[in-house]
């Protein structure tokens, strides 16, 4: 009898051991697929082809574009002159404060909604492409300083997957715009930041999209001027110096978000697997050699929601990990 006793007891065990192992698999999986590989590889991959306007980028290292804050939304202005705009290293060095932090009680609200869970109309949901929604989440953020507004009302949105309701709690039914409905006039195939292929399985977002996807909606629509080259422009080729000039300029003196791809593992608030990631950069500290970003990715899908401060030098190592991409 005690022999049976000890047999039962070694098979619950046995039980709660493969169910620990089952739970903790199916975990990893989630991680995995939070934001995929194919986000950091195949960079000039995605629904249209970007190319970087060569005069808007001489405009920005020149000083010659001026960003306009007003209650009605934000727009660009080229300039004939410097001033307190330029944007070349030694303008910035002495028109720019040494440290800049945009409104975070606003970054620290966009939420991406997870790949599984309840809508906003109390729908239950599993969608393994919504594990993918950094891009968006990113773009967000940084779209918010250029609209003053996000408020979108309760929408459906669709992603080949699943077809879920979202409002504007947590921003996520704009969120949910720029990864499946935003479509800029040289977009090919479905609107959206998110690459699917041809099983619509989420490829993530490829960073000329993401560009292409901001400029477009930044500039109105093309409304308030040349979409293309409205104001943001990808830097390949990143390097501690540029990546400091450029995040100043951008939040220092023009007071709007700049966008990194990045190695989610290299980041302080990351718990998840090792995996390309957006953030959105919204604050410097060139005293403390810090800057700060956007988390848009909650607990369960690998971040933790909210602002948080890297060292200068982690920046630039979780870019160069990530792909070697900076948006700004």
């Amino acid at each position: 009898m005690k022999s049976l006793y000890t047999k039962g007891f070694l098979l619950v065990l046995l039980s709660a051991f493969l169910f620990m192992l089952a739970n903790a698999s199916s975990a990893n999986a989630a991680f995995t697929a939070v934001h995929p590989a194919k986000e950091n590889s195949a960079l000039l991959k995605g629904k249209s082809p970007y190319v970087p306007d060569p005069k808007l980028l001489a405009r920005k290292l020149a000083g010659l574009v001026k960003v306009v804050h007003t209650s009605s939304g934000t727009t660009v202005e080229y300039t004939s002159g410097t001033g307190a705009t330029a944007m070349t290293t030694a303008a910035i060095a002495t028109t720019a404060p040494t440290s800049y932090l945009l409104n975070t009680s606003w970054t620290d609200t966009v939420y991406e909604p997870y790949g599984q869970g309840y809508d906003a109309a109390g729908k239950y949901y599993v969608d393994s492409n919504m594990w993918s929604l950094c891009g968006p989440g990113a773009s967000a953020v940084a779209l918010a300083f250029w609209l003053n507004t996000a408020q979108m009302g309760t929408q459906s949105f669709y992603d080949y997957k699943a077809t879920t309701t979202w409002n504007d709690t947590n921003h996520q039914a704009y969120l949910m715009y720029l990864a499946t409905k935003t479509q800029w006039p040289t977009e090919t195939g479905v609107p959206g930041e998110i690459y699917y292929d041809a099983n619509g399985n989420s490829q993530g977002t490829y960073y000329g999209d993401l560009v292409n996807a901001l400029n477009w909606n930044a500039s109105g629509h093309g409304t308030k001027g040349a979409w293309q080259g409205y104001f943001y422009i990808a830097n390949t080729a990143v390097t501690a110096s540029n990546l400091n000039s450029e995040i100043v300029s951008d939040i220092g003196v023009t007071h709007v978000p700049a966008v990194a791809l990045v190695q989610a593992a290299d980041l302080p608030d990351w718990h998840g697997n090792a995996v390309g990631h957006y953030i959105a950069i919204t604050g410097y500290d060139n005293n403390a050699g810090t800057y700060t970003y956007a988390e848009t990715c909650g607990p369960n899908c690998g971040g933790q929601w909210g602002h948080h401060t890297i060292s200068q030098s982690g920046l630039l190592t979780a870019i160069i990990n990530g792909g070697g991409v900076f948006v700004w």
